[in-house]
């Protein structure tokens, strides 16, 4: 997954978030992507360089209108529990 692409709208917020899920990095997103860590191999998620761009990632998903979903952890914790909401599936099932 790249994380080099600017964030502009709603639609391309969600999905990076789908993408995070997909690759298996999904974390808070309130945390430091440089301290994110695997539970099982206890080695970061991200490497510095990836992790400084998504930092920014989530600065710009912080900048868009969830609407119902409130703001980008809504939408997560949306996927994270499988619920489907505008018909899409949760991910983590």
């Amino acid at each position: 997954m790249k994380y080099n692409n600017q964030i502009k709208n709603l639609k391309e917020g969600k999905k990076f978030i789908r993408a995070l899920y997909k690759s298996n990095k999904n974390f808070h997103l309130d945390d430091d992507a440089r301290e994110v860590f695997d539970f099982v191999t206890n080695k970061k998620v991200f490497n510095n360089k990836d992790a400084l761009l998504v930092n920014q990632r989530v600065k710009e998903l912080n900048s868009l209108d969830w609407g119902i979903y409130e703001d980008c952890h809504g939408y997560s914790l949306m996927i994270l529990n499988c619920v489907e909401i505008d018909g899409i599936e949760g991910l983590a099932c």
